[in-house]
């Protein structure tokens, strides 16, 4: 993705904006470190590589003065190459920048340059080591938050996040309210969630917001919020150094920063660049950040009720998102064709997770890694099932207590950085009026299972069904008693078609498809719990969503449901 500077008044090399140094700090070592750090960037200028900038799109987001080309985000081509003058300029100014360090310990400006520097280079070993050791008694926070940012580059996102919260705890209170406040991030109903609250009071929202938009449950620590805070990071080190930026920087960079990320590469549009001839010189600049990068906050519907979310209360890709993040483990993320169904062991909430990306080349050449995370809002992980070498297809479970949670199914690729994950939310799987019906399971047409054993080798990947429209279900009902044979009850209605079709129907030029209902008694169970299921073919169903509905009635007149939805496609 794009982050698109159109034309970016060039500014004049002069040391105004930068930090001062007082007393015997400033010395010939500091002037010396800004004179070299004032040439790279003016010989990166100079030496950028030429490149069109992009044209405007529908997905385009105005920010101050700056377009910033937000639909570009899901793009695999990579930036321009950085010519190797300029990285032999920058490797040349960490060696100068690491001096100056060495010679003046608590110079916070000098510090910041080298952590920064070695960032952009790759080096982030050095970095960190550089971050540990600052001194800043003009900001006592800054040194763990610059520290912080240099572990998020590392990738340890669990420390960063301490080193982040250190920050925070030592902040002034207006800081760390601009720093936590997220309300930017989002837009609509969920943005109107966010500024419910003042600062002092929205703990407990940050805190659902963050465990629901942290993009994988089974990395350490949560690299969303981790990045977030980075990116505040980025905007303080900049703002303390703002003369030798390439451009103007100002309020609205500082906002395309903390919203869309910092630019990995830059690159120059020489065509639409005025010449040092003409007034207003001019130089047409895009810089470039790091992608494919995506959207995980979730919607409004997954913050106020988490237990009930699905996978579409994340929509990753969608157009004008407010913010995005490319993930380093999910370069691409992709769709995960999947089923999270619950069944009850005892007293204990049995979660199966079922994927199948068989269907995607990233996915079925070697095989990768696949956890089911089970987690609650309250910080409590009480479950993570993981295999170190799943396949394209497969299957785990998970025995958590019986309580709401949100489940999170996440399968990485064993040579790409490709990534898929489902997300949705599992509640408890009670008795009602002493009689309970699991989750619906969907199978390959066949004979019934017997055992939960048994249906797994037969998982479909997920409600979508292909062109003979079979399949078979498979229940689990609990809390019967020996002595009656409970009745089965399964629905087939509509849920939704397409406008084409409704539009027919209402013409009178189709039939509109009548609701089945099949009814049977069962054999007497012969315990607390039984299996049950059926097989369907729906080949004289229109394409659309349908619904199954399977209810139990049990002794008494007690009833029980289960229901799921199928994807009918046009033939």
């Amino acid at each position: 993705m794009l982050f698109a500077v159109l034309v970016a008044t060039l500014i004049a090399p002069h040391p105004q904006g930068d930090t001062p140094v007082a007393g015997s700090e400033s010395t010939a070592t500091r002037r010396s470190a800004e004179r070299v750090a004032r040439s790279f960037e003016q010989r990166r200028l100079r030496l950028l590589p030429d490149a069109p900038s992009s044209g405007s799109g529908p997905s385009d987001v105005i920010i101050g003065r700056y377009r910033y080309a937000a639909g570009e985000a899901d793009d695999l081509e990579p930036p321009p190459p950085e010519p190797q003058e300029i990285a032999e300029a920058r490797r040349s100014l960490v060696r100068t920048l690491d001096s100056a360090a060495r010679e003046m310990p608590g110079d916070a400006w000098v510090r910041g340059r080298l952590v920064w520097y070695a960032i952009e280079s790759g080096d982030t070993t050095m970095a960190v080591a550089a971050a540990r050791g600052c001194r800043d008694d003009e900001m006592p926070w800054w040194c763990d938050a610059l520290l912080g940012l240099a572990l998020h580059a590392a990738h340890d996102f669990l420390h960063a996040e301490r080193a982040f919260d250190r920050a925070l705890s030592a902040m002034p209170d207006s800081t760390r309210c601009r720093w936590t406040d997220v309300s930017v991030l989002l837009d609509g109903d969920a943005r109107r969630l966010a500024r419910r609250a003042p600062c002092e009071n929205r703990a407990a929202f940050d805190a659902r917001l963050w465990w629901l938009a942290d993009p994988f449950h089974s990395v350490e620590g949560n690299e969303l919020r981790s990045e977030h805070l980075a990116r505040h990071a980025f905007t303080v080190l900049h703002d303390r150094w703002r003369a030798t930026h390439p451009f103007n920087w100002g309020s609205d960079m500082r906002e395309i920063i903390v919203r869309y990320a910092w630019p990995i590469a830059w690159s120059r549009d020489r065509a639409r660049e005025r010449s040092p001839t003409q007034p207003g010189y001019s130089a047409a600049l895009t810089g470039h950040e790091p992608k494919p990068a995506y959207d995980f906050f979730p919607d409004a519907t997954a913050l106020e009720a988490p237990y009930d979310a699905r996978d579409a209360s994340w929509r990753l890709r969608r157009p004008r998102a407010p913010t995005h993040y490319a993930h380093p483990f999910a370069a691409p993320m992709r769709p995960l064709r999947h089923q999270i169904v619950r069944f009850r062991r005892g007293d204990s909430l049995l979660v199966l997770g079922a994927w199948n990306a068989r269907d995607d080349t990233l996915f079925n050449d070697d095989a990768g890694r696949v956890a089911l995370v089970v987690s609650r809002g309250d910080g409590d992980t009480p479950g993570l099932a993981r295999a170190d070498s799943a396949m394209a297809r497969g299957a785990v479970m998970l025995t958590v207590p019986n309580e709401d949670h949100l489940a999170s199914l996440e399968l990485f690729a064993g040579k790409s950085r490709a990534a898929a994950r489902a997300r949705e939310g599992v509640r408890a799987l009670r008795l009602t009026n002493g009689i309970a019906v699991s989750d619906v399971l969907l199978l390959e047409p066949g004979e019934r299972p017997r055992t939960l054993g048994e249906a797994v080798e037969r998982l479909l990947p997920d409600g979508k069904l292909d062109a003979d429209r079979q399949l078979t279900l498979y229940w689990e009902v609990y809390g019967l008693g020996d002595l009656a044979a409970p009745r089965v009850t399964v629905r087939v209605s509509r849920v939704r078609a397409s406008r084409a079709r409704r539009l027919a129907e209402k013409l009178g030029l189709r039939d509109e498809p009548q609701t089945v209902q099949m009814e049977w008694e069962t054999d007497a169970p012969t315990g607390r719990m039984a299996t049950a299921g059926i097989t369907l073919d729906l080949g004289d169903r229109p394409a659309g969503t349908w619904r199954i509905t399977v209810t139990v009635t049990g002794p008494g007149g007690a009833t029980a449901s289960a229901a799921r939805d199928l994807i009918l496609a046009g033939r």
